[in-house]
């Protein structure tokens, strides 16, 4: 039997490069939580119509905040 899986992706923080306004940015923290970007709304939502049909809406908002533990 064979099972198929999704690419595995790693990384480590000693390759990462954080960049804003075209400044690096140094000596923040090392670990998994040392840089975290979280949307402000749901990327979209599933909606199902009278007649049972669905839709996923995508919404248009953007807006992320950044948290970067120094």
């Amino acid at each position: 039997m064979t099972v198929s899986c999704a690419p595995l992706t790693l990384y480590g923080f000693l390759n990462v490069a954080l960049t804003i306004d075209g400044r690096q940015v140094i000596g923040w923290s090392e670990g998994d939580d040392a840089v975290l970007v979280e949307r402000s709304t749901d990327l979209g939502s599933a909606l199902t119509g009278a007649d049972r049909a669905s839709v996923v809406s995508i919404t248009a908002d953007q807006t992320t905040a950044i948290t970067i533990k120094l």
